[in-house]
């Protein structure tokens, strides 16, 4: 046996686990960041949380979920949705082991905007103090 082929079979089980954590950091910090339209704001809510965006079911942390004055952002490794407040329809969007909303807007007609979080009703609270 080689040694030059020992080493080598040695570094691709390290080369999928530093491939995988950087996919991991990846995954975690791109919902944080924000969109230019959230510079210089400060949201009236902002959580990490989970979501079904589409066809996709998202984790905790891998989705961010603000509520500013004129519009919610719900930002994943999928995209960034910015939905306008005075279009919005939420409901309770409960699942069978996680509470949730559910966001309906004319803007993403036909796409499930499902967010998974811990603080529905301070959610609902603050979208309907300002409706």
């Amino acid at each position: 046996c080689s040694p030059h082929r020992l080493s080598l079979m040695a570094f691709i089980p390290l080369a999928f686990v530093g491939l995988f954590i950087i996919l991991a950091v990846w995954a975690v910090r791109s919902p944080k960041s924000c969109t230019d339209k959230e510079v210089g704001l400060t949201p009236q809510f902002g959580e990490i949380c989970g979501g079904r965006i589409g066809m996709m079911n998202y984790t905790w942390p891998l989705v961010r979920h603000s509520i500013y004055d004129d519009f919610i952002v719900i930002k994943c490794l999928g995209g960034c949705y910015t939905i306008p407040r005075n279009s919005v329809k939420v409901e309770r969007g409960d699942g069978v082991l996680s509470n949730g909303v559910l966001y309906k807007s004319p803007k993403y007609l036909g796409q499930e905007l499902r967010i998974w979080t811990s603080s529905k009703n301070v959610v609902l609270e603050v979208l309907e103090r300002n409706a």
